[in-house]
């Protein structure tokens, strides 16, 4: 089980009763490089929280080349494909380092959202 410190430290917000929650369902996950975390055009399952390391997000071109989209590497980043976190994803993510993060399922990431 995650603390509350901690996550008012990574995410930085103070809403009891939604540090309650996330203490209750988010899991610390350890990624190698390379782990994908989301395929383009798969509909996200998991919702995750940067603690340490870098995320690569990246598509296929016509060409069959990879095109880097982004990189994510600010402690508490989300990482979600889109802002659409139900559509299917535009791009894949995978670990470009070792990374430490937070793992919420997308069914309770978007019930918290609704809170």
């Amino acid at each position: 089980m995650l603390s509350k410190d901690f996550l008012i430290e990574l995410l930085g917000f103070v809403d009891e009763m939604l540090l309650e929650k996330l203490c209750e369902i988010a899991e610390l996950t350890e990624l190698k490089r390379g782990q994908q975390i989301v395929r383009q055009g798969d509909i996200p399952q998991q919702a995750y929280f940067l603690i340490s390391g870098v995320f690569r997000a990246f598509y296929i071109n016509a060409k069959c080349v990879e095109v880097t989209d982004f990189f994510a590497y600010r402690h508490g980043s989300l990482l979600v494909s889109s802002y659409d976190l139900i559509s299917p994803a535009p791009v894949n993510i995978s670990a470009a380092s070792e990374i430490h993060c937070i793992q919420i399922s997308m069914e309770q990431f978007l019930s918290l959202l609704q809170q």
